[in-house]
């Protein structure tokens, strides 16, 4: 994540391009940031700078982001791929098909799970 002040990272010892489901939790309090994916030990991270408050006035990317490299300032190449579900903030669940501004080739989940089926 980036607060304004320079970029966190952290990384999962798992991969979560094996086609199976994961339940990945982020969680970040002021600078420091957490990861956790399935039952992995957790990762932290903490970024750079003296900002510690998340002040969204743009959009918000779940996801991928149109231009990766631009969006990144160059740190990334690659965009995701794969399937965003069941995300909440805060507690509360976000209706990601029914409050995106945009989306490229997003389709529900069932829509996927029967599509990916019949194939």
């Amino acid at each position: 994540y980036e607060l304004g002040g320079g970029a966190a990272h952290m990384i999962s010892e798992s991969r979560v391009d094996d086609d199976k489901e994961h339940h990945i939790r982020l969680e970040r309090r002021g600078r420091r940031g957490i990861l956790k994916v399935d039952n992995e030990v957790e990762q932290s991270g903490l970024s750079s700078g003296i900002l510690a408050m998340l002040n969204a006035d743009g959009n918000i990317f779940i996801g991928g982001v149109h231009d990766v490299y631009r969006d990144t300032g160059g740190l990334h190449s690659k965009n995701f791929v794969g399937c965003v579900a069941d995300v909440a903030l805060n507690g509360e669940i976000i209706d990601l098909m029914g409050t995106a501004i945009d989306g490229k080739n997003a389709t529900t989940r069932l829509d996927t799970v029967i599509a990916n089926k019949l194939q």
